[in-house]
Order: C-alpha cells, then sequence, then structure tokens
C-alpha cells in the first residue's frame, strides 16, 4: 500500500496563536490556555493521490518542546477543510480556517505531565479520509486547537524554527482510490460488429 511521510519543511509553516497574538517563527508552539485559547498549526506540502483514497491509517506526531501542563488537558485536532490550504499570516487567518467536521479528541495526561523531549502520536485517520473524500489536496493543515478547557497551561511542541529534525510528521498509509468501472474488451468488439 502506498504511503506519505510528510513533516512540516518551512517556519512559516507552523506556529501559534493566543492572546491576540500569532508567530510563526517560535522554537515552539502552543496548545492550551493562558489568558485566552492558545492553538497551533501544522503545514505539510508534497501531497498527492489522495483523492478518493481509503486512507487505512495517519498518525500526526509532534515532539514535546517542554513539559507541561500541570493539569488534565482536553484538545481537538482538525484539518484545514481545504484542497490546499495556506497558512495563515495572522489570528485572524488562522482562527478564520474552516475546520474538519471529523476531528480526534485529545486528553492530556493526568500524572502530571507531558514527557519534555519525547514524541506524541495522535490517530488523525478519519480527518485526512473526509479531506480524501472531498478533494484531491496538495497540501494538508493540521490545526490543534484548545478544547475549550478552563484549566491554565499549555503543552508546546517544537516548531521548524526551533528545531527542523523535530518539527512535526504526517505519516499516511493510504489505497489508492478506483479509476471508474473498466469495459470489456470482447465488449467493445461487439459494439463496433453491432453498428456494422
Amino acid at each position: 500500500m502506498p504511503t506519505l511521510n510528510l513533516q512540516v519543511s518551512s517556519g512559516a509553516d507552523d506556529g501559534d496563536t493566543g492572546e491576540g497574538a500569532f508567530s510563526n517563527s517560535d522554537s515552539d508552539c502552543w496548545v492550551g490556555r493562558t489568558w485566552s485559547d492558545w492553538d497551533s498549526f501544522f503545514r505539510f506540502t508534497g501531497v498527492s493521490g489522495l483523492s478518493g483514497a481509503t486512507i487505512n491509517s495517519a498518525d500526526f506526531i509532534v515532539r514535546n518542546f517542554w513539559e507541561g501542563p500541570d493539569h488534565v488537558r482536553d484538545f481537538r485536532i482538525y484539518a484545514d477543510d481545504s484542497a490546499a490550504p495556506t497558512a495563515p499570516t495572522d489570528a485572524a487567518s488562522h482562527s478564520g480556517k474552516t475546520r474538519t467536521t471529523a476531528y480526534t479528541d485529545v486528553t492530556g495526561p493526568a500524572t502530571p505531565f507531558w514527557a519534555e523531549g519525547v514524541s506524541y502520536t495522535f490517530s488523525v485517520t478519519s480527518v485526512i479520509q473526509e479531506l480524501a473524500d472531498s478533494y484531491d489536496p496538495s497540501a494538508i493543515q493540521i490545526l490543534f486547537d484548545n478544547d475549550a478547557s478552563a484549566n491554565y497551561g499549555n503543552v508546546r511542541w517544537w516548531a521548524y524554527d526551533g528545531d527542523s529534525a523535530s518539527a512535526a510528521k504526517l505519516d499516511i498509509d493510504y489505497t489508492a482510490g478506483g479509476g471508474g468501472t473498466a469495459v470489456p474488451v470482447f465488449a467493445h468488439h461487439y459494439r463496433r460488429m453491432k453498428a456494422a
């Protein structure tokens, strides 16, 4: 089965927004809550072959920059509902992104921290399947949102500008979509003979 092994490949393709601020050039991407929600984005380019595909598995992988938060946290992972999403350039363009209907719920660890330097894998199979059902995507943008939790604290993921090798990854295993129903060769000959 074909696979796509993608990684954020530009500093402008990951970042975060919160408290009215926006950044796509920091060392890390925040998700959680301080005085307001913090949300992150991660854009993957070089996507092809997913139109009409069956997504067998899709894993979104991020590496923790800093341990935290010290509360149980709830998050949701969506994708930008677009065939060729562009990276946000400010807080307004980030919040204005249309999220997929499908999402992955994430609950942070209760005892008590995400481990610093550890990579975490989240299944986003249903999210990517929605894109494959709707588009022939040339890029995929993951939107990692705080899920309206009132608890304070953030989890922080490595960004491309902090360490390109630790930037977020997206691994997709899929079965290519069909190209329609083939007409047997003898049927073509039959039609030609009948028309003669």
